[in-house]
């Protein structure tokens, strides 16, 4: 049984940080097969208009998810709603707590000095 099975809904089990970087872009471009210049190169993302690449939106809702870990289950729903670019390299900070009704749990990752959120979703374990 899971050590967060008791918990009820809204209640935080956690947040954290982690940081972007241009390494973990080439990285996931590779692994991926998006090579989507705005992921990696500082010329592409002007030229679209952004100040600076920005990070792949999957590979960032990937590491939401590895985050959260086994609590996820083996077979799972997984949703991913992206609201803001994440510039390089760039900190997010990430929280986890528990979906209403307990089934699941929701997160999100926001720009830790503005607040403004980057992206959020939620995990569910698909039972048998």
């Amino acid at each position: 049984m899971s050590a967060f099975a008791g918990l009820s809904a809204g209640a935080v089990v956690f947040t954290t940080e982690f940081t972007v970087e241009r390494a973990d872009l080439a990285a996931y471009a590779e692994a991926s097969g998006d090579h989507n210049p705005i992921h990696l190169d500082e010329a592409a993302a002007e030229a679209a208009g952004l100040p600076n690449v920005i990070a792949h939106g999957m590979y960032t809702a990937a590491r939401a998810l590895a985050v959260i870990g086994p609590e996820r289950g083996e077979s799972f729903v997984w949703t991913v709603d992206f609201a803001k670019p994440i510039f390089l390299p760039g900190t997010v900070a990430f929280g986890v707590e528990r979906a209403a009704g307990g089934t699941g749990w929701r997160y999100a990752g926001w720009h830790p000095k503005k607040g403004k959120v980057h992206f959020s979703g939620q995990v569910r374990e698909i039972s048998e």
